[in-house]
């Protein structure tokens, strides 16, 4: 409708950049937490590996020494996995943080809309009624008119 105007645009647009933003700090987290379970899996996959050369090197001969450096390469392992599950589970609840920022925004974007539509809407039902009323008065006028 062109003669409309709605006097909260500005705030609607602000929110609506807010939303945008939400949404690329929320694009971002989510590849920060699928980095990071890229990580992990490569983590858990190198463990898996060297467990593998580790059994078959059991099945021949083995110095201790050998052992001994297996079972501490194993712990360290073990400590990076650890780490490594925080630093998933803290991205995670950034990436959920995120996510709740989003929805938020949106909501907050929503509810301004549906003021514009519903503004929209009464403003065309004026217009409306008064086109109508100027064609009744034109019509009694006619009538008046033409006695």
């Amino acid at each position: 409708m062109a003669g409309f105007n709605f006097r909260l645009e500005t705030v609607l647009q602000h929110r609506r950049r807010i939303e945008e933003e939400c949404q690329r700090e929320l694009t971002a987290a989510l590849a920060d937490l699928a980095e990071e379970k890229r990580a992990l899996a490569g983590i858990e996959a190198s463990r898996d590996r060297e467990r593998e050369e580790f059994q078959q090197k059991l099945k021949s001969n083995m110095t201790a020494s050998e052992m001994l450096l297996y079972q501490r390469y194993f712990d360290q392992l073990a400590v990076d996995i650890l780490e490594q599950k925080r630093k998933v589970a803290g991205t995670a609840q950034v990436f959920e943080k995120r996510r709740t920022e989003l929805v938020a925004a949106l909501k907050k974007r929503k509810v301004l809309d549906k003021l514009k539509e519903k503004q929209m809407t009464a403003a065309a039902k004026k217009g409306l009624k008064q086109e109508q009323n100027f064609m009744n008065e034109m019509a009694v006028t006619r009538h008046a008119r033409a006695r």
